[in-house]
């Protein structure tokens, strides 16, 4: 660029004349410089130092409370303009809804500001205090050009490594060559971390490639967690030493498996971090026992020394067994006349251990086997056997004695001694006389009592608690209401679904069992006088019954037992239905450990009598209890198998049970303080509704199958084996969910389609994972016939979990095999 000085003037005197000037003339050069490249850092170009940090924030990770923070920066350069100025801001991150939880920048920072371009050292360095416990980023930009980036800092002062509401299991069955799998699925967490995802990817900001912060403890990246656990680790050691020597580390992964050989006792340690350090651990005690008591032989000694028991007259059977790993738990003794296949006698003993005395003489002379937790058992097991049970001409026919020998690991050997006829035993010919000369008495008292036209009236015994006027009808006599008569009540024991336990309404087997008669199963009919009626049963009624609880008078004493009487003014198809029930039991019906036992019934009340299950439903029971503890977990178990022996012995006998569901299974009490789940509510039942009748309170819609919902007008429901498969798998999640409604969100009406469409429950938050996957969900598969079969289930179940008594998990040898399709 080129200028020149001067000028001229115009003199108006000389007629407007121009002179002019010249000046000086120079020239200047200007360079213009335009700047279109952003700052760089030497991290781009790999040439920083170690003292060049994209920015500094101090520790990425951070446990102290209100600390003083910084934030400095290095290694930036701009070739063409040079670096003047950067500004900050300091924003806290939030999880976006919207955007699968990845975090994102409040909408305002905390803190911002600006500082010169190059700043090296933290106390030169813009400092300032986070407002508390989160998830944090710094974003920097140059005056001369828009750079975000994006560093990462945690900050937690409170949060610790807690558990969750579920616990440590063992979900594998074992033998010495196969491993314990231990998992603990959200048993471990960091409640915080957790909650406010402080883990999860941090979403892209504007910041170029590779300028987003992707180096140091925490990046934009999420950190692999399990409910804020960064990682597991697990050892086993014996159940004497302390932590195990080793630990092996596990990532993510909630399983851990152990080579532990049969026998042995261990404990095994489970320890979960979290990201800022924090840890927590858990013990589980696991005892290993895959074989089952050993059953050496017996003897049979007839008219044995009674002394020391409460029989008059005994014989005596020793089992010769023992189990070296976990010890003998508790042996089932039943006595069955064979002529007549009749229960004379059924008991549970505990198995007998020595005293403390002669524990050490015990193992000296061989007689007791110690176990190495469970204390020492004697190897003879002696059962003495009543002959008051022969009597009633059972004398004269072959008996069988069945033992069911258990261990601690639940475990089970059978075995049947034959007896054959029993001869020449002391007291039965004393016996029998005493019983002639009673029944010659009561006929005699009966003959004068119905001369004199005079009413029964019940007993009164001075147990029971109070005093009510209530009448009671035995055969054709009506006892007189009377305020002398006593009554028992056990209010307290029942609940409003109690009733369902003891039969329900809506079958159409009524036309079968109500046109046969009992004559055949006469020993079944128990007489008006042998029973005495107490309160109903609150809220605990059929449709046509009553429930009563009552007492039976027998000869081994008095027995509290559950009545079922027909309402008062029952019409003709009432009758028959209760006639129809009374028929069916008569001629079918089950004994077994896991079934309603029904002990007769008084034919001209009718009163239909059954065993008292003390617990009340296994429904109501579930929700009675406070909360979900290790032991209810393993009782969940245990009911499982309970519910799904006692369905096989139905399916074994060609009964199908219609209404299986946690309302139809009652709780008792054993005798060695455990508790017996009892499958109940089957048998003859009104016929039930047809296809496009109104559906109702009465009809169990949500634990029907596809194939029952899915009917053409007209039709009526068809059941079968693989129709209780289904409400089998419905009855488990009801139990593992602590006897939660199925289908919650689910009206019934809708239920069809939805199982149409392929929906299922998920996994309840108690059950295992294996015993979802292999018992629960093969009981819902669409085609009936894939199905698996009640004892395939009961195999499977017995295979993955047995209890012991102790609280403490024992296993079984696993076989590992799916289920096969029944066709």
């Amino acid at each position: 660029m080129n200028a020149t000085s001067g000028g001229y003037k115009i003199s108006y005197y000389y007629s407007n004349r121009r002179e002019n000037y010249n000046g000086v003339t120079g020239s200047r050069t200007v360079t213009l410089t335009f700047d279109l490249q952003r700052p760089t850092h030497c991290i781009e170009t790999s040439t920083c130092t170690p003292e060049d940090k994209l920015i500094d924030v101090g520790p990425e990770i951070d446990k102290q409370d209100k600390a003083t923070r910084y934030i400095a920066w290095s290694g930036w350069t701009d070739a063409d303009s040079g670096l003047e100025t950067f500004a900050y801001k300091v924003y806290e991150l939030t999880p976006a809804k919207d955007d699968g939880d990845r975090l994102v920048e409040k909408p305002s920072p905390f803190f911002s500001g600006t500082q010169p371009a190059r700043i090296t050292s933290s106390t030169a360095a813009p400092t300032y205090t986070l407002p508390g416990p989160g998830m944090y980023s710094v974003v920097l930009e140059s005056a001369v050009s828009t750079n975000p980036k994006r560093p990462m800092s945690v900050l937690d002062l409170t949060s610790v490594t807690e558990e969750g509401e579920t616990y440590v299991w063992v979900t594998s069955a074992i033998d010495k060559d196969h491993p314990v799998t231990v998992t603990w699925p959200g048993h471990f967490e960091n409640t915080f971390h957790n909650n406010n995802k402080l883990l999860n990817e941090v979403k892209p900001g504007k910041a170029d490639k590779g300028l987003d912060d992707n180096h140091g403890d925490r990046t934009v990246n999420a950190i692999p967690n399990v409910h804020g656990i960064v990682k597991f680790q697990a050892g086993f050691t014996s159940i004497k030493s302390g932590e195990p020597s080793k630990m092996k580390n596990l990532g993510q992964e909630e399983k851990y498996k152990a080579i532990v050989g049969n026998g042995k006792h261990i404990r095994v340690l489970v320890r979960a971090t979290d990201v800022m350090g924090n840890s927590a651990g858990d013990w589980l005690t696991v005892r290993v026992d895959s074989s089952a008591p050993t059953f050496v032989g017996h003897t049979f000694e007839k008219n044995v020394d009674c002394s020391g028991t409460k029989l008059s007259f005994c014989s005596k059977i020793t089992l010769k067994i023992h189990d070296t790993e976990s010890g003998i738990k508790a042996i089932d003794y039943v006595v069955t006349d064979i002529g007549k296949d009749k229960d004379l006698w059924t008991e549970t003993k505990k198995g007998e251990q020595p005293t403390n005395n002669i524990v050490k003489s015990c193992q000296d002379d061989g007689s007791c086997v110690c176990t190495p937790f469970n204390g020492c058992y004697l190897r003879d097991q002696v059962f003495y056997f009543d002959h008051c049970w022969l009597v009633n001409g059972t004398v004269e026919r072959p008996i069988r004695v069945k033992v069911n020998i258990y261990n601690h690991a639940g475990l089970k050997t059978s075995k049947e001694i034959k007896l054959g006829v029993l001869e020449g035993l002391k007291g039965i010919d004393r016996l029998i006389l005493l019983l002639l000369i009673l029944i010659i008495f009561l006929l005699l008292f009966c003959m004068m009592r119905r001369r004199q036209n005079k009413p029964y009236i019940p007993s009164s015994f001075a147990d029971f608690n109070r005093t009510l006027a209530q009448s009671s009808m035995f055969g054709g006599n009506r006892a007189k209401p009377s305020n002398g008569v006593s009554f028992k009540s056990n209010a307290n024991l029942y609940d409003d679904d109690y009733a369902d336990g003891y039969g329900g309404d809506y079958d159409d087997d009524i036309s079968l069992y109500g046109n046969m008669d009992t004559d055949d199963v006469a020993d079944w009919k128990i007489p008006a006088g042998n029973v005495v009626l107490g309160d109903k049963l609150p809220n605990a009624k059929g449709r046509f019954a009553d429930i009563h609880s009552a007492t039976l008078k027998s000869k081994g004493g008095r027995q509290n037992i559950v009545a079922k009487t027909l309402k008062t003014g029952g019409n003709a198809e009432s009758r028959k239905l209760m006639t129809a029930k009374m028929n069916f039991w008569a001629q079918t019906c089950p004994k077994h450990e896991n079934i309603l036992l029904c002990l007769g019934a008084v034919i001209n009340g009718p009163i239909l009598l059954f065993e008292l299950c003390d617990l009340g439903t296994l429904g109501s029971w579930l929700i009675s209890q406070p909360k979900v503890t290790e032991d209810l977990e393993d009782k969940m178990i245990t009911f499982s198998l309970h519910v799904a022996r006692g369905l096989q012995e139905l399916h074994t006998r060609k009964l199908v049970h219609r209404r299986l569901g946690v309302r139809n299974v009652l709780l008792k009490s054993d005798n060695v303080g455990g508790i017996v789940a009892k499958v109940a509510g089957f048998g003859p039942m009104r016929g039930e509704v047809q296809a496009g009748d109104k559906i109702d309170e009465t009809i169990p819609v949500k634990w029907m199958s596809p194939e029952q919902l899915n009917l053409n007008a007209g039709q009526r429901r068809k059941y079968n084996n693989k129709t209780d498969v289904w409400s089998f798998g419905v009855t488990l999640w009801e139990i593992f969910s602590k006897g939660g409604a199925p289908y919650p969100d689910i009206r019934s009406r809708e239920l069809k389609k939805q199982l149409a469409n392929g929906y299922r429950m998920s996994r309840p938050t108690h059950c295992p994972d294996n015993m979802f996957d292999q018992v629960i969900e093969p009981c819902w598969r669409e085609s009936a016939p894939s199905r698996p079969t009640v004892a395939a289930i009961v195999t499977k179940i017995e295979t993955l979990f047995v209890s012991g008594a102790s609280g403490d998990v024992y296993y079984a040898d696993e076989n590992n095999k799916a289920f096969e399709p029944d066709v």
